[in-house]
Protein backbone atom coordinates (compact mmCIF):
# COMPACT_ATOMS: atom_id res chain seq x y z
CA UNK A 1 0.00 0.00 0.00
CA UNK A 2 1.12 3.24 -0.67
CA UNK A 3 2.34 6.14 2.05
CA UNK A 4 0.07 9.24 2.15
CA UNK A 5 2.53 12.04 1.70
CA UNK A 6 2.37 14.52 4.51
CA UNK A 7 0.94 17.87 3.40
CA UNK A 8 3.30 20.76 5.66
CA UNK A 9 1.07 24.17 6.18
CA UNK A 10 -0.48 24.88 3.12
CA UNK A 11 1.41 23.43 0.56
CA UNK A 12 0.71 20.48 -1.68
CA UNK A 13 3.40 18.21 -2.49
CA UNK A 14 1.42 16.85 -5.41
CA UNK A 15 0.62 19.66 -6.92
CA UNK A 16 3.11 22.42 -9.39
CA UNK A 17 4.46 24.78 -7.24
CA UNK A 18 3.21 27.63 -10.08
CA UNK A 19 -0.34 27.69 -11.34
CA UNK A 20 -1.29 30.02 -13.77
CA UNK A 21 -4.43 30.91 -15.52
CA UNK A 22 -4.20 30.85 -19.38
CA UNK A 23 -5.91 32.64 -21.39
CA UNK A 24 -5.85 34.57 -25.03
CA UNK A 25 -7.53 35.22 -27.79
CA UNK A 26 -6.52 34.39 -31.65
CA UNK A 27 -7.09 35.93 -34.71
CA UNK A 28 -6.21 34.56 -38.16
CA UNK A 29 -5.84 36.83 -41.88
CA UNK A 30 -4.77 34.61 -43.53
CA UNK A 31 -5.81 30.61 -44.58
CA UNK A 32 -4.09 28.10 -46.72
CA UNK A 33 -5.85 24.49 -47.68
CA UNK A 34 -3.11 22.12 -49.06
CA UNK A 35 -1.00 23.04 -51.72
CA UNK A 36 -2.98 26.44 -52.84
CA UNK A 37 -2.50 29.96 -52.49
CA UNK A 38 -3.56 31.34 -48.99
CA UNK A 39 -6.54 33.70 -49.11
CA UNK A 40 -7.41 36.26 -46.92
CA UNK A 41 -9.94 35.32 -44.12
CA UNK A 42 -11.77 36.46 -40.96
CA UNK A 43 -11.01 33.72 -38.09
CA UNK A 44 -10.93 33.58 -34.59
CA UNK A 45 -11.10 31.47 -31.47
CA UNK A 46 -10.95 31.87 -27.59
CA UNK A 47 -8.09 29.85 -25.79
CA UNK A 48 -8.77 29.20 -21.96
CA UNK A 49 -7.09 27.03 -19.27
CA UNK A 50 -4.22 26.50 -17.41
CA UNK A 51 -0.34 26.51 -16.81
CA UNK A 52 1.68 24.68 -14.47
CA UNK A 53 5.38 23.82 -13.92
CA UNK A 54 8.65 24.29 -11.57
CA UNK A 55 8.94 27.65 -12.59
CA UNK A 56 7.45 30.42 -14.58
CA UNK A 57 9.73 30.04 -17.64
CA UNK A 58 8.71 26.44 -18.48
CA UNK A 59 5.24 25.35 -17.98
CA UNK A 60 2.82 22.62 -18.74
CA UNK A 61 -0.37 23.83 -20.48
CA UNK A 62 -4.06 22.72 -20.25
CA UNK A 63 -5.95 24.44 -22.65
CA UNK A 64 -9.85 25.02 -24.67
CA UNK A 65 -9.72 26.16 -27.85
CA UNK A 66 -13.29 27.31 -28.69
CA UNK A 67 -14.28 29.10 -31.81
CA UNK A 68 -18.06 29.23 -33.78
CA UNK A 69 -17.15 25.43 -34.96
CA UNK A 70 -16.91 24.00 -31.52
CA UNK A 71 -14.56 22.91 -28.66
CA UNK A 72 -10.90 21.37 -28.85
CA UNK A 73 -8.75 20.38 -25.70
CA UNK A 74 -4.92 20.86 -26.58
CA UNK A 75 -1.79 20.33 -24.27
CA UNK A 76 1.80 21.51 -24.69
CA UNK A 77 4.25 24.05 -23.12
CA UNK A 78 4.75 27.45 -22.52
CA UNK A 79 8.44 28.18 -22.68
CA UNK A 80 10.30 31.37 -22.52
CA UNK A 81 7.39 32.98 -24.25
CA UNK A 82 6.84 30.76 -26.67
CA UNK A 83 3.66 28.66 -27.07
CA UNK A 84 3.41 25.01 -28.38
CA UNK A 85 -0.11 23.00 -28.59
CA UNK A 86 -1.82 20.31 -29.74
CA UNK A 87 -4.81 18.28 -29.39
CA UNK A 88 -8.02 16.78 -31.17
CA UNK A 89 -8.71 13.90 -32.01
CA UNK A 90 -7.32 11.28 -34.77
CA UNK A 91 -9.57 12.32 -36.96
CA UNK A 92 -8.61 16.13 -37.19
CA UNK A 93 -5.33 16.72 -35.20
CA UNK A 94 -4.54 20.29 -34.24
CA UNK A 95 -1.54 22.00 -33.94
CA UNK A 96 -0.78 25.83 -32.74
CA UNK A 97 2.35 27.69 -32.26
CA UNK A 98 2.51 31.27 -30.47
CA UNK A 99 5.71 33.24 -30.65
CA UNK A 100 6.70 35.62 -28.30
CA UNK A 101 5.85 38.64 -30.19
CA UNK A 102 1.76 37.12 -30.66
CA UNK A 103 2.89 35.63 -34.15
CA UNK A 104 0.41 32.34 -34.21
CA UNK A 105 0.20 29.36 -36.57
CA UNK A 106 -2.48 26.82 -36.59
CA UNK A 107 -2.60 23.85 -38.64
CA UNK A 108 -5.60 21.29 -38.59
CA UNK A 109 -4.59 17.83 -40.37
CA UNK A 110 -7.36 15.79 -41.06
CA UNK A 111 -7.34 11.95 -41.59
CA UNK A 112 -10.19 11.53 -44.39
CA UNK A 113 -8.29 13.03 -47.63
CA UNK A 114 -5.66 13.57 -46.23
CA UNK A 115 -6.15 17.47 -45.76
CA UNK A 116 -3.97 20.62 -44.31
CA UNK A 117 -5.46 23.51 -43.44
CA UNK A 118 -3.20 26.32 -42.26
CA UNK A 119 -4.01 29.86 -40.87
CA UNK A 120 -1.85 32.58 -40.06
CA UNK A 121 -2.40 35.47 -37.77
CA UNK A 122 -1.89 36.15 -34.18
CA UNK A 123 -2.56 35.36 -30.17
CA UNK A 124 -3.17 38.59 -27.14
Amino acid sequence: MAQERPVFGSRNPNAPPVQQEFAMMCEFTSECYETESCGETQYSFDLDGETSGLETNAMVASVQLSSDIGTEDLVGVVQDKTTSLSGGTFAARHFLTIAPDGAARYTVHYAEGPLMISYLGECR
